[in-house]
């Protein structure tokens, strides 16, 4: 789930900056689409002697014995697998966005609908990831989907509350986890993308 962001440097996320204290950030080295895909680089949260700190990552990873980038690690899991293990207890961080991209089957087998997924309260959110740092790439987490998300897939990002970023990048791994289920049920809307806007290639 969750192949593909949609980011744009506009108020919300500069309003998002600004309450999390980051006066500071990085401007891209190029104008940042609103569709954001795997393998390409954003904006990203992470903290250094207590401060929040801003830089850009690569979205993605490509250990060895897998054949595809990886994007996505399961939250109930993260702690237990051998390639995210290590990331989760020692690199959290955040993604800033205001939304994300999901595909569910269409009306015919060769088809697939695409639908924008964006909070109802119009603000910028924040994504849970881990990082890592040698190759300059992250990897989100995800979780079970609220009720209104689950007709379109089977999985959600896990979103931090701006209230609990620190907390999420500081915090040993068990406290950690208790945060993965907190913005769940956050009312999001789930617009559909005309067909003919559609870009499929989640690369």
């Amino acid at each position: 789930m969750c192949g593909q962001m949609n980011i744009v440097d506009d108020a919300t996320l500069q309003e998002l900056m600004e309450e999390l204290g980051v006066d500071d950030y990085p401007a891209p080295s190029q104008p940042q689409a609103p569709l954001f895909k795997p393998s390409q680089s954003t904006l990203m949260l992470s903290q250094d002697q207590g401060q929040l700190s801003a830089s850009h990552a690569q979205w993605g990873i490509h250990p060895s014995w897998s054949k595809q980038l990886l994007i996505n690690a399961r939250s109930e899991t993260i702690s237990e697998k051998p390639s995210f293990q290590a990331a989760f207890q020692q690199n959290r961080v955040l993604i800033p966005c205001q939304g994300w991209y999901e595909w569910k089957a269409g009306s015919t087998s060769s088809n697939k609908d695409k639908f924008l997924i964006e909070p109802t309260t119009h603000q910028a959110l924040l994504m849970a990831a881990v990082f890592y740092p040698e190759q300059n790439q992250f990897v989100t987490l995800t979780c079970q989907p609220n009720d209104a998300l689950k007709t379109v897939h089977h999985r959600m990002p896990v979103v931090i509350n701006k209230r609990d970023a620190k907390h999420w990048l500081s915090a040993d791994p068990t406290s950690a986890k208790s945060l993965f289920l907190s913005e769940q049920q956050n009312s999001y809307k789930i617009l559909p993308i005309a067909p003919a806007a559609q870009n499929l290639s989640l690369f």
